[in-house]
């Protein structure tokens, strides 16, 4: 009798429960709805929609709205066999109404999308799961070529962003508001931005904004600010976690810097096993710029062949406010600028160096390790100084 009751309590309890539903799409037409907005739309909560390999474009295959519903989309044979072509005249995803962690974007190739922000994907108070994808030559006028992000904390996992661009920010991505970025295992390949940030741009809104960037890597990214990466997160910060920086392009001079990154009023921000390689700054700060009121902490953060006029490996700059990095077990080696090859300090910025190395740095004219200016203050404690030159102190 006992057994019996059980088996009426297990069917009862299943009969309460909403299976998902499998909606497929299929632009031939022939297993299912033929455009993406079509399955979107006839998909509920919870469902999944599977598309089939081809290349989507035209009316129902950009600007896709899942209008608040948390579905879970994906390619059924991987983003090399599924693109989404916007044709440049919209973008692809338009979140903007709520839209949770469950709701979901995987395995899809997006390109030829534009739009004033967010060429490829634009996210407003919504935080969808992005994985899978490949954003490449998408275009915005003003902010995030291929990704727009504001006060949205979505996840963004095993995605390549390359070649996209925008006319101000965020070459490839643009993260705004009250937005707390999660990336994990993404890529930003040769994007570019006229003004900051071609990788990507991040500026938080409010003190307790944070994220995280994991195995991250930007190469041959440029803009004048910022060639991988423009970092302005005050508060609880940022946290960078192994990002590569490889080949990217500060081109800004006097108002330009940070190749690798531009780092400004971003306190506390956590940098630690991060390399930053054979980055470019026409002005200042190959590798990392750190300016007014920043003063993150580095920890086995490696700084190899990067260059600039002042600060092959990294610059620090108080001038509006004082910027107080520390740095733990770093390197720097063979950078080259005409001034502080490994690391330029001026303006007032205080930097606090504990057992790191700099060796085999070239200043054409001071510190071919480290350069301080009469206003500023570096505190060394432990490490090494080994095999640095230039006209006037080879190692400071």
């Amino acid at each position: 009798m006992r057994r019996f009751a059980a088996a009426i309590a297990v069917v009862v309890f299943a009969a309460g429960v909403a299976l998902a539903d499998t909606i497929i799409v299929d632009c031939t037409g022939q297993n299912g709805y033929e455009t993406i907005q079509e399955g979107l739309d006839a998909a509920d909560t919870g469902d999944n929609v599977v598309v089939w390999p081809g290349t989507y474009s035209g009316s129902g295959n950009r600007d896709l709205n899942f209008k608040g519903k948390d579905i879970d989309l994906q390619s059924r044979d991987g983003a090399y066999w599924t693109t989404i072509d916007c044709d440049s005249l919209g973008r692809a995803f338009y979140f903007h109404s709520g839209e949770s962690s469950s709701a979901r974007v995987k395995n899809f190739t997006i390109v030829n999308g534009v739009a004033d922000m967010g060429g490829g994907i634009y996210c407003d108070n919504a935080s969808p799961t992005l994985d899978g994808l490949v954003l490449s030559y998408n275009h915005a006028a003003l902010k995030g070529g291929a990704l727009y992000c504001r006060t949205s904390s979505s996840q963004l996992t095993n995605t390549t962003i390359s070649y996209n661009s925008s006319d101000a920010h965020g070459g490839g991505m643009y993260c705004c508001g009250m937005s707390e970025p999660d990336l994990d295992t993404v890529y930003f390949i040769q994007n570019t931005a006229a003004e900051n940030g071609a990788g990507m741009f991040w500026l938080a809104e409010q003190d307790s904004s944070s994220g995280t960037l994991s195995t991250v890597m930007f190469c041959g990214n440029s803009a004048v600010r910022g060639g991988g990466l423009y970092l302005q997160v005050p508060g609880t910060g940022a946290v960078l976690d192994s990002v590569g920086f490889y080949a990217n392009t500060s081109t800004g001079e006097s108002q330009g810097g940070g190749g690798g990154a531009f780092c400004i009023l971003s306190s506390p921000s956590l940098i630690n096993g991060c390399v930053f390689q054979a980055n470019t700054a026409v002005g200042d700060g190959g590798g990392i710029y750190i300016h007014e009121n920043s003063s993150p902490s580095l920890t086995g953060v490696s700084f190899t062949s990067n260059e600039a006029d002042r600060g092959g490996g990294a610059f620090t700059s108080g001038q509006v406010g004082a910027s107080a990095p520390v740095m733990t077990e770093c390197t720097f080696t063979s950078n080259s600028a005409s001034k502080g090859a490994g690391i330029y300090s001026c303006d007032g910025s205080v930097v606090f160096l504990y057992d790191c190395t700099l060796t085999g740095n070239e200043a054409e004219e001071k510190g071919g390790g480290l350069h301080v200016d009469s206003q500023s203050v570096a505190l060394v404690d432990g490490g090494s100084f080994t095999g640095n030159e230039a006209a006037a102190g080879g190692g400071v």
